[in-house]
């Protein structure tokens, strides 16, 4: 067995084997994520970590740094606060379990998206943002929840809807049908119209 997986290891077919995860190192809260983790090859993660603006429904939090969060990963990457305390517990707008999806470019107002980039890269981007603040824009369990049902009760609004404009196209059809019978159903006038 265990030639096996050593020969697997040397080969570089490994990939279902994954190493422990290291510890979190002591006063950090910063925990290392696999390398390798995230595909920057694939056109769907580059799609979802493209930079954007705030949209309406986004909670944008700004911390003065250093933040006082202490940030976890979960398997697919994504990061997720342990616990607050310093800057980020006065502002009052951070609880624990709120997800980081989003996190301040360098420099400017863009945002670059963290869902599935590992908590290194979390990381790193809050070193190099330049100035004294990072803004972050989190998502609550709850908020989550909240937008799931609310794009529910629109898509079946929005299906409703359908429903109804395709009622009155059908009306209109018949309509249309009904009078194109009845005028074929005249004796056309000396068999020229």
């Amino acid at each position: 067995m265990f030639k096996a997986v050593l020969c697997l290891l040397a080969l570089g077919l490994a990939r279902g084997l994954v190493a422990p995860r290291a510890p979190l190192r002591a006063g950090t809260g910063v925990r290392r994520s696999r390398i390798g983790e995230l595909n920057m090859n694939d056109p769907l993660t580059n799609f979802f970590r493209a930079k954007r603006g705030v949209a309406a429904g986004d909670r944008i939090v700004e911390i003065k740094k250093p933040l006082g969060l202490v940030l976890e990963e979960d398997e697919r990457g994504d990061v997720y606060v342990a616990s607050v305390a310093g800057n980020a517990a006065r502002t009052g707008k951070v609880n624990v379990g709120d997800q980081v999806v989003m996190c301040s470019a360098t420099f400017g107002d863009e945002m670059w998206s963290t869902r599935g980039s590992g908590l290194y890269s979390v990381m790193n981007a809050v070193k190099v943002r330049q100035g004294e603040s990072v803004k972050l824009i989190l998502e609550s369990p709850n908020d989550s929840k909240g937008r799931n049902e609310l794009t529910k009760r629109e898509i079946e609004q929005q299906r409703k809807e359908k429903e109804a404009e395709q009622k009155k196209r059908d009306a209109l059809l018949e309509e249309l049908e009904a009078t194109d019978e009845a005028l074929r159903a005249k004796k056309p006038f000396f068999g020229l119209f």
